[in-house]
């Protein structure tokens, strides 16, 4: 009977997956397998290169990512997770499951795997992101490695255009299909050369420069001008406190003690002296 029930919750699994396989759908289940196979700091290195170098280059062009592609936000097995996070500031993460705060991103994931596991998407086409470290160099872009001595001395190249082939391989699946010829070789080149462009000796070790947002540019120019007339005025009273006459014309500091202390004139320091001159 145990055996009846279990051949009989297969074949509604399969024949859910026939009815289903192709179309938008999402069935949030417990998957504490996937979970703990997915590294999930991994995954979010190639999210955010993806995000960064990918989809925002396809949005400023007004094209959308083919849902084909694997890398396509839709197939990742944390978006629904990742969707309920919100920074208010770079020490404050919030979940929005539960309101709970957290000082880092880290101890939030760590949240969503005690309290969320449910939480993930699990499809025919989910895709887990840290599988394809290999391609968008994980531990180097993170800094967890660094090339020593017999890294570059031992560095085949035969083994990075194997490489290459399979990130093109990948990245051609991410190119829309109802586009022009010129339109093609556009985004052909513009996903090789933000991943598959570092699979080479030479270029292996390199870390992708990150943009600035505009906003904190333009904080950093307008700090960067406040600093420099800060500088500017102070070397200003400075050079004419103490090499010109500027300030010792009008008045003289005394340096005698007394109740009501004041600045004496110049001019009556002098009227004073001369005085004394005469009476000698």
């Amino acid at each position: 009977m145990k055996f009846k029930i279990m051949d009989l919750i297969q074949n509604s699994l399969d024949y859910l997956s026939e009815k289903w396989e192709g179309e938008d759908y999402c069935v949030i289940v417990k998957a504490e397998d996937e979970i703990k196979r997915c590294n999930r700091q991994k995954s979010r290195i190639v999210r955010n290169v993806i995000n960064t170098k990918i989809v925002k280059e396809f949005d400023k062009l007004d094209v959308e990512l083919p849902v084909t592609c694997p890398l396509h936000p839709h197939h990742d097995i944390y978006r629904i997770q990742e969707s309920h996070k919100y920074m208010e500031t770079i020490s404050k993460w919030t979940c929005l499951y539960c309101g709970k705060a957290f000082v880092a991103e880290d101890y939030l994931d760590r949240h969503f795997i005690n309290r969320h596991s449910t939480e993930i998407k699990i499809h025919n086409s989910t895709q887990c992101l840290a599988d394809y470290c290999d391609v968008f160099r994980c531990d180097i872009i993170a800094g967890f490695r660094k090339p020593d001595f017999w890294d570059l001395a031992l560095c085949m190249e035969d083994d990075m255009e194997e490489s290459a082939k399979d990130c093109v391989k990948l990245m051609d699946n991410c190119i829309p299909k109802h586009i022009t010829a010129n339109e093609t070789k556009y985004f052909k080149k513009l996903l090789e050369e933000a991943v598959c462009s570092y699979l080479t000796c030479n270029k292996y070790w390199e870390i992708p420069k990150t943009e600035t947002p505009d906003g904190k540019i333009a904080v950093y120019v307008v700090l960067a001008i406040l600093i420099a007339f800060g500088l500017v005025v102070y070397y200003c009273v400075f050079y004419q406190f103490y090499y010109t006459d500027t300030f010792s014309d009008s008045i003289v500091y005394d340096p005698t003690p007394r109740g009501n202390h004041r600045m004496t004139p110049y001019y009556e320091v002098r009227q004073r002296a001369m005085a004394r001159n005469v009476q000698t």
